[in-house]
C-alpha cells in the first residue's frame, strides 16, 4: 500500500545523519527536509531556513497499530531523479529533479517493516510509506499531520462542495478543530518568506486524503472511510 504527500512551496545534498536526526536537501540546498526518529516518527519542512511545516508526526497505521510509534531506522539509500518529459498544464514540459532517499523502517513491536521514501525538490518535499501487503486483507489509517507556522494565513474549503466549493481565508490559528480541508490547502507564510500547499499526488490503489484541523494550528490526514460524503454524492 502506497500514499505520497506532497508539500509544494513556492518563493518570490543530499542525506546528512545526525543522531535520531536525518536531514534532505534540494538540489539547490534551499528547501530541507528532517526527520526525527526519537520514539516516534517526526519531520519538518524548511525553505531558506525558515519554517513552512513545522515539527509534525509523519506515520501509516494498519490494523489499527502506528507503525511510525516506537521504530528502528535501516541504512538509508540515497539516489537522485533527473528527467523531463512533455505535459499538458501551466509548463508544456514537466521537470522531475530531485534529491532522494528509500529508509528502511521496523516498528519494534509489530515488527513490521516498511520503506520510507523522501524526495527534495527545488519547490517542494513529497513523501510516502510503502508497505508490503500479506495473505490476509490488511486496514489502512492515517497518521500524519502538518503543523502551520503561526502568523500563516490559510485558504481552504470543506467537501460539501465536492473540490468545488467557495475557500475560506483565515489565519491559522483562528482555525477551529474539526473543520476539514480538501486539498489543495494553501497558506501564507509570514514575514514574507513565500506561500505553501498541502496536496497528494502518485495515488494507485489507495483512498484519496482529506485534512481535518485539529484547532493548534494544524491539519491531521484523514482516508476516505472519515470524510464527510459531499452534497453531491448525497444527491446521488
Amino acid at each position: 500500500m502506497k500514499i505520497a504527500t506532497i508539500v509544494a512551496l513556492f518563493s518570490v545534498a543530499g542525506l546528512a545523519p545526525a543522531a535520531d536526526t536525518l536531514t534532505l536537501a534540494s538540489p539547490n540546498g534551499q528547501v530541507r527536509f528532517q526527520l526525527f526518529a526519537g520514539g516516534g516518527l517526526e519531520y519538518s519542512v524548511t525553505l531558506k531556513s525558515k519554517p513552512v511545516i513545522d515539527r509534525s508526526p509523519l506515520g501509516i497505521a494498519v490494523d489499527g497499530v502506528n507503525l511510525a510509534g516506537g521504530v528502528r531506522l535501516g541504512k538509508a539509500a540515497r539516489y537522485r531523479t533527473d528527467e523531463t518529459y512533455p505535459w499538458y498544464g501551466v509548463h508544456s514540459t514537466a521537470v522531475d529533479r530531485s534529491n532522494g532517499v528509500k529508509i528502511p523502517v521496523t516498528h519494534t513491536q509489530s515488527r513490521t517493516a516498511y520503506t520510507l521514501e523522501v524526495r527534495a525538490y527545488n519547490d517542494g518535499i513529497a513523501f510516502r510509506q510503502v508497505v508490503p501487503g500479506g495473505v490476509a486483507p490488511r486496514v489502512p489509517d492515517e497518521a500524519t499531520g502538518f503543523r502551520i507556522p503561526a502568523g500563516s494565513t490559510v485558504w481552504y474549503h470543506d467537501f460539501e462542495g465536492h473540490y468545488e466549493a467557495n475557500h475560506n481565508q483565515k489565519r491559522i490559528q483562528d482555525v477551529p478543530a474539526g473543520d476539514w480541508a480538501a486539498p489543495p490547502v494553501t497558506f501564507k507564510l509570514p514575514g514574507g518568506a513565500g506561500y505553501g500547499s498541502i496536496t497528494e499526488g502518485g495515488l494507485r490503489e489507495y483512498a484519496g486524503m482529506g485534512l481535518q484541523a485539529d484547532g493548534k494550528g494544524g491539519f491531521d490526514a484523514r482516508l476516505g472511510h472519515a470524510v464527510p460524503p459531499s452534497y453531491p454524492f448525497r444527491l446521488r
